[in-house]
């Protein structure tokens, strides 16, 4: 009941915060505290640890807990105001905005959740967030964000200068420089669920996907890049462009979102292992391109696939390193909040499925995932990632072999 409550309230997840001028204040918050102030606004507030992300950026967030009997029926507006002020570097304050709204309040003894996310640097700040609602009520908290690298995370490249603040859109700004130089490099983007029992995207797969996408584009130098998204699910190119940017970065998320895994061609179901052909032809055009990249990379989460490719369908040349850039969730099903998201433990490795080549019951292995099989054919590479630290040792292992 909670749950369908706030998913009429908010969207899922914490809301984005657009940076302001502080100027804007007055007028932003036209609309929803321009009445009389009444009662005190009762409320809780939790604030969410800095997580790095698979853009190498650590992303943070704040949740204000409101009760539903604070408001009559009827809809209902929020905004928050968020002061934050680095404690190093030039110490200047930056400020963020996001406003929430309902459109209807019906059920009272609820809690409401209005909250924000936020990119950091490596440092610390100092946080102030005001929540104001449209009776005129208002409700402060403060705190303090350390933003810093692990152990485990310490040959980590940050994608942001230390003491800086962005907001959680907008991947082309002024941090993404992909590296100049190198030789063409094309990837070859699986967009399929993490989860493999899910026949749906989410949000939290369409984020694997770009943001891993981002850093492999950012961190490899390359002369050009050739990107072809594709599904096996539904044995079809998604998305191709060979002189890929990463100012296109909009246009691979709006094509994975119109991916629609629950209806399946009929073609599709008439050859069950049509998949083995189609990533065959995918690669076997890489081969024989009129300019060959030299190095293709596919990346992607654990296929759902499994089988062989018959001896001789796939031939490497010595022109062309493969790589498997494989995303495993993590074993507990336990991912980070700013990595994947969702709690969900995958099946093990060849576990039967309702959907694809597992369906036959292939063993575990090397074969229980189709595009590990295609680089044992090809003599090329796995690298398993879980962490955004394994990510960025993975592209660092492609660097070296490169």
């Amino acid at each position: 009941m909670r749950g369908l409550l706030l998913a009429v309230i908010l969207t899922a997840g914490a809301s984005a915060q657009s940076p302001i001028d502080p100027a804007q204040i007055p007028a932003l918050l036209g609309g929803v505290a321009q009445r009389p102030a009444g009662s005190p606004l009762r409320c809780g507030f939790s604030s969410i640890p800095p997580v790095l992300d698979f853009t190498f950026r650590f992303e943070a967030g704040y949740a204000f807990h409101l009760s539903t009997e604070q408001y009559k029926a009827g809809p209902h507006a929020w905004a928050v105001i968020t002061k934050v002020t680095p404690r190093g570097g030039e110490g200047k304050p930056s400020w963020l905005y996001t406003r929430n709204g309902a459109d209807l309040l019906k059920t009272a003894g609820f809690n409401l959740e209005i909250s924000g996310a936020y990119l950091l640097g490596q440092g610390s700040y100092a946080f102030e967030s005001t929540l104001y609602d449209d009776a005129g009520g208002s409700c402060q908290h403060k705190w303090t964000v350390h933003a810093s690298l692990a152990r485990s995370q310490r040959r980590v490249q940050l994608s942001m200068p230390p003491f800086a603040v962005r907001a959680t859109g907008g991947l082309s700004d002024v941090d993404w420089k992909p590296a100049a130089g190198g030789s063409a490099l094309t990837i070859l983007l699986d967009a399929s669920p993490i989860a493999a029992r899910r026949t749906r995207l989410n949000s939290d797969d369409r984020d694997f996907s770009v943001r891993a996408l981002t850093a492999v584009v950012q961190r490899l130098p390359a002369s050009s890049v050739r990107l072809v998204v594709f599904s096996l699910d539904k044995q079809k190119e998604i998305f191709r462009r060979d002189a890929f940017s990463i100012d296109a970065i909009g246009e691979v998320r709006k094509a994975i979102a119109t991916i629609e895994l629950s209806a399946v061609d009929v073609s599709v179901l008439e050859k069950p292992l049509g998949y083995i052909d189609f990533l065959a032809a995918l690669i076997e055009r890489e081969l024989t391109a009129t300019a060959p990249s030299s190095t293709v990379v596919l990346l992607g989460p654990l296929s759902r696939y499994g089988g062989k490719f018959p001896k001789g369908m796939l031939n490497p040349t010595d022109a062309t390193q493969f790589f498997y850039v494989q995303y495993k969730p993590d074993p507990q099903g336990l991912f980070s909040r700013a990595g994947v998201g969702e709690v969900s433990s995958p099946p093990s490795p060849g576990a039967p499925y309702s959907l694809g080549g597992f369906a036959a019951g292939f063993p575990p292995g090397p074969y229980a995932d189709i595009i590990n099989a295609a680089m044992i054919s090809l003599k090329g590479k796995t690298l398993v990632v879980r962490t955004p630290a394994d990510l960025a040792r993975a592209i660092a292992a492609i660097q070296n072999a490169r």
